[in-house]
Order: C-alpha cells, then sequence, then structure tokens
C-alpha cells in the first residue's frame, strides 16, 4: 500500500530502528526500498518466532490462514508477494508487527473493510501474548516472594537456636534478598494490563471470540453463556405481519454501505453502553484426563473469567 509505505518512511523511529537491527548496505541501488520492507518482514518474523507464546503460534497459522492467501495490501512487485505468501503473516501484518512487539506507538489510517480482519488478529495475537506473558512473569516472581520469606523464616530458625556465628553473612544476604524482593513486586495498584476500545457490543463479541480463535482447545472460558447473550446477535422483534413495514426496512438497508451494516444491522448488537473485563490465567490445568497411565491429569491450558455489568 502506497500510503501505508509513505507513512514507515517518513517515521524517524522506525527508520533508526531498522538501521539499528538490519542496516542495509551501500551498494543496493534502487532495490533499497524494497530491501527495506522485505528486512523489516524477516525481523517482524524473527521477533515472532522468540517472543510470542507457543501456546499462540499454534494457532495463530490456521486462524490467519486466509488473510495470507488473500493478501490484499501485497506489494506491487511479484518476487515480494511470494515471499509473504510462504510466511505467516500477510504484508501489511509484517510490516505492523515489529512496532507492536517493540511496543511502539502506531497510527493506522489506512484501514478497510478488506484488511480489517488482518488488522484485528494481529491487535489479538499482541494482547494476549502480552497478557500471558506479564501474568507468567507476575506468577513467577509471586513464587520467588514465597520462597524467600520461607528461607528467611529457617533462617530466623536456625539463629534462634544459637546458630549465630554466620551473622554477617546472613545480614548481607537478607540486604540482597530484599534489592530482589523489590524488582518481583510488579503487580503495582491494578490489576487490568489493557484497555480495548470498542463501539459496541456487537464488536466486543466479534472480538473477543477472535482471541478464543486464537487459543483454540487451550482455553477454558467461564461466562461465555451469558455473554454471547448480552453481546451477541439480537432477538428478532419484527412484526411479520406486518409485510410493508418489513419491505421499507429492507429497503433502507439496501441503500447502505456495507460498513453501516456491519455496525449497524439487524443482526448485530448496536449498544453502546457496555464494559467488560477479562481475567486470563495461563499454565492451569484445563480438563481432565481419563488416562489413567497419564497419572489421571489434564491438559495444560489457559484459564479465561469473563466479567460484564
Amino acid at each position: 500500500d502506497s500510503s501505508l509505505e509513505l507513512h514507515l518512511s517518513q517515521d524517524s523511529s522506525l527508520n533508526s530502528m531498522l538501521t539499528e537491527h538490519l542496516p542495509l548496505s551501500k551498494d543496493e541501488g534502487s532495490k533499497s526500498k524494497n530491501r527495506i520492507f522485505v528486512q523489516w518482514k524477516e525481523l517482524g518474523q524473527s521477533l515472532y518466532q522468540h517472543h510470542v507464546r507457543k501456546v499462540l503460534q499454534h494457532y495463530w497459522a490456521l486462524q490467519n490462514k486466509r488473510i495470507v492467501k488473500y493478501n490484499v495490501d501485497g506489494y506491487e512487485d511479484d518476487e515480494l508477494n511470494e515471499g509473504t505468501k510462504k510466511e505467516t503473516f500477510s504484508t501489511l501484518q509484517g510490516v505492523i508487527l515489529p512496532s507492536l512487539m517493540n511496543y511502539m506507538d502506531l497510527y493506522l489510517p489506512i484501514e478497510t473493510r478488506k484488511n480489517r480482519d488482518a488488522i484485528d488478529n494481529l491487535l489479538s495475537l499482541h494482547v494476549l501474548n502480552h497478557v500471558l506473558t506479564s501474568r507468567s512473569r507476575v506468577m513467577r516472581h509471586d513464587r520467588r516472594i514465597k520462597e524467600k520469606e520461607r528461607q528467611e523464616q529457617e533462617q530466623n530458625k536456625q539463629n534462634d537456636n544459637g546458630k549465630n556465628t554466620k551473622e554477617d553473612k546472613k545480614n548481607k544476604s537478607k540486604n540482597d534478598d530484599d534489592d530482589d524482593e523489590d524488582k518481583w513486586r510488579d503487580q503495582g495498584y491494578t490489576r487490568p494490563k489493557v484497555l480495548i476500545l470498542l463501539p459496541t457490543r456487537g464488536v466486543a463479541h466479534s472480538f473477543l471470540h477472535r482471541l478464543l480463535s486464537l487459543l483454540g482447545s487451550s482455553v477454558n472460558v467461564q461466562e461465555l453463556d451469558r455473554f454471547n447473550i448480552d453481546y451477541g446477535p439480537p432477538p428478532n422483534e419484527e412484526d411479520e405481519d406486518d409485510i410493508m413495514a418489513v419491505r421499507r426496512r429492507k429497503a433502507v438497508q439496501n441503500q447502505k454501505g456495507k460498513d453501516w451494516l456491519e455496525l449497524f444491522g439487524d443482526d448485530v448488537n448496536t449498544d453502546d453502553e457496555f464494559k467488560i473485563g477479562i481475567s486470563l490465567t495461563p499454565n492451569v490445568v484445563i480438563g481432565k484426563n481419563k488416562n489413567k497411565k497419564n497419572g489421571g491429569g489434564g491438559q495444560t491450558g489457559v484459564a479465561m473469567k469473563l466479567y460484564s455489568e
């Protein structure tokens, strides 16, 4: 997309990032512009492989297969498009991903009906990866804090029993532990990690099910039935006996564009007064395995709970 290339080429922060991670050689001549985007795409693929959680990578290829196949925002250069078809991201996604993974401010004035799914898929991937990674880190740090507290209690018991010959060493170790413990106390005053602003309940319903698709069978959702009732398509309340009213309504809708129908059509929830919370807990047992050879355990996955007003 020409407008996308213009925004990227004029953004100094993106250019500096390219120069730092993927410097260009001076003898590339007229192909330097295409080379920038090839290297930028390679950077995104590398970030994906090393920083996106495995549970998301497992289902991403299935969720994003159609986006990559059609590649609506492909390059004019057939050679670049051919390389994109063999990867897990479309051309547009490959350009956006490095900015998301590096938590840079990103402005996208190029969203259309054709590329909306590609952008929403990538945003869903980024949101889930951020929440699951931060949640896993917090849980790991909590375990370390509890382990340090347990060690200190045992050390205090030994000191009370008369073992004071290592007093200096104990005090030094305690100070070091206190410094480490401050680094591990990272929960702050509020639990939410991501704020997502969406216009209507119908859009929120679609976005949540996009998140569920990326988690696949590894997720166990609480309160999903209630969510589908409150945010899903509204019940049909038309009076079928009033044939003229039905015809007039359909005639008006036919004059509207597809963008309008996706937001305000009869099969979407247009209520714009809502608020919902989503809790994600990784590395939990979400099912029971009846195979005794495996110890009767369950599958490890992600627990999701929905909080709706």
